[in-house]
């Protein structure tokens, strides 16, 4: 059996720290980048899925299968609940 090195090397460079600093900028999330609590579900409701259901749900209205209907909505509304 051989012996493990005593201590390994492990991450990034000072130097390469420094480099990746100036190339890359800090490691920080930009202020454009937030979502308001309203954008989240303007956005899984625009999803073209869920556009499907919707238009699902108001032919079985149209039909007259509301118990169907109200199935497809109460589950858009949980999907959106849950994205939140």
């Amino acid at each position: 059996m051989t012996d493990a090195p005593a201590v390994m090397a492990i991450g990034l460079t000072t130097a390469e720290v420094a480099q990746r600093l100036v190339r890359d900028g800090p490691n920080t999330i930009g202020e454009n980048c937030r979502r308001t609590r309203l954008a989240i579900p303007v956005e899984q409701v625009g999803s073209p899925l869920v556009l499907i259901l919707v238009a699902a749900s108001l032919v079985s209205l149209v039909v007259g299968d509301v118990v169907t209907a109200g199935i497809i909505v109460a589950i858009v509304a949980m999907s959106a609940a849950l994205g939140l």
